[in-house]
């Protein structure tokens, strides 16, 4: 894992030190002509085109930081994850336990996926993890975790999604590492 600084758009006034794995491939890529190369690389020319303005779009959305795609197919292991990060407004009100609040909502609202507060390096985070459908009629997975830091009126949101519930907790340690590693300098007010 290595640190790679994003700054995220206009709209919020910070500095994202993203904690990311070194053979990260990002589709959120400043470089057009690098998107352009990966996109090629994987895709056959019929959609190439849709594909890289669909990026493009996503790219220049507020608050996204980076989406990241791990693809292994060999050895017996067929993982296809995609990992988002984004920052997102989160409210703050001093004496009220944000991360608690939120668990006890998602517990409340989703009773049958796994949810978790914990610590990172600037505050807490929550962490959730659920079952979903894929296509094909298998079952995938979801890993979300905000993290909630300290004084900061912006979360790091890092969801990842894997086509094979199997992998779940794996993609949820990822998931994990990069919220709680990444660090988030916001401007004073």
């Amino acid at each position: 894992m290595s640190e790679a600084s994003a700054t995220p758009p206009r709209a919020h006034d910070a500095v994202v030190a993203l904690h990311l794995p070194d053979d990260w491939l990002d589709l959120a890529l400043d470089d057009e002509r690098v998107l352009r190369e990966l996109v090629a690389a994987r895709l056959p020319p019929a959609v190439r085109e849709q594909v890289v303005q669909g990026l493009l779009r996503w790219r220049a959305r507020p608050g996204v930081l980076s989406h990241g795609v791990i693809e292994v197919h060999h050895d017996g292991l067929d993982a296809s994850w995609h990992v988002l990060t984004s920052l997102v407004p989160v409210p703050a009100h001093p004496g009220i336990d944000a991360a608690g609040v939120l668990a006890r909502l998602l517990r409340s609202q989703h009773p049958t996926t796994s949810t978790e507060v914990f610590d990172t390096v600037q505050g807490s985070a929550v962490g959730w993890l659920r079952e979903q459908p894929v296509p094909g009629g298998r079952a995938g997975g979801m890993a979300v975790v905000l993290g909630l830091p300290d004084g900061s009126p912006l979360g790091l949101l890092v969801v990842g999604v894997c086509r094979d519930v199997g992998q779940l907790h794996d993609l949820a340690c990822l998931v994990t590492v990069i919220a709680s590693r990444s660090l988030i300098t916001t401007a004073p007010a």
